[in-house]
């Protein structure tokens, strides 16, 4: 466990969950707009991956899961900041 922590603090690997709820009726867009988000960010240096989960139930919230080396969150933050803005509409 100690050598595996020290490899994660070595890679400096930041993993980032946001919590989203899809309007009622616009679920795919809202799928195909995170779609958008990770093409976008594909495009940043730092960028180890991402992953939508989408919600167990009608009506609950998707999980956008995003892994970057450290110090790139920041500018995947701003890139990601008008699809955040819509999201949260």
């Amino acid at each position: 466990m100690v050598a595996h922590q020290s490899i994660i603090s070595y890679l400096n690997i930041v993993t980032r969950i946001a919590r989203r709820r899809a309007q009622t009726g616009h679920e795919s867009e809202y799928e195909a707009l995170v779609r958008e988000m990770f093409a976008t960010m594909r495009s940043s240096s730092g960028f180890l991956g991402a992953d939508p989960l989408p919600p167990e139930q009608a009506g609950d919230a998707y999980q956008v899961i995003v892994m970057t080396w450290g110090g790139v969150m920041p500018r995947l933050t701003k890139l990601m900041r008008p699809w955040l803005n819509q999201a949260a509409k």
